[in-house]
């Protein structure tokens, strides 16, 4: 799937805002790590970002090119993907979606330490994202 063109804010429908836990629209936000814009939520539980990359490939977190470790091989969809922790963030996680060649999707959670939900784990939290994010991109592109 190309991500080139993809609107950061739009890769989330309301349905998907509502099924995640999120009330309220995203605001876009340039992320200089990643060279690219992306898709900010905030709310009580933390923050949520997704983030269309399209300079560079998964494969650089596999080259050790970025800072994280890399904590699981993962599906979202049919399409490949990698959980990522940065060491002294454990209320951090990332998730990376192999989209097409050179370009790939991340979906974040970063959870507020002022209300921790026990019954979902950063990574969950960003898989989901994930997951709703490539949803609305095999809508979109008529994938399926």
């Amino acid at each position: 799937m190309d991500i080139t063109k993809v609107k950061p804010c739009g890769l989330l429908s309301p349905e998907e805002l509502t099924k995640i836990g999120m009330g309220r629209g995203g605001r876009e936000i340039e992320l200089s790590a990643f060279e690219a814009i992306g898709c900010t939520w905030s709310d009580t539980d933390g923050i949520d970002t997704v983030v269309p990359v399209t300079n560079e490939g998964i494969e650089v977190w596999f080259e050790g090119n970025r800072t994280g470790k890399l904590t699981k091989t993962i599906k979202i969809d049919s399409f490949p993907a990698i959980t990522v922790q940065i060491d002294g963030y454990p209320n951090r996680c990332d998730v990376m979606v192999d989209t097409n060649a050179g370009q790939y999707l991340n979906a974040s959670h970063s959870r507020s330490t002022k209300k921790i939900d026990v019954n979902q784990t950063p990574c969950e939290r960003a898989i989901r994202l994930a997951q709703g994010a490539v949803r609305t991109l095999e809508a979109l592109q008529g994938v399926r």
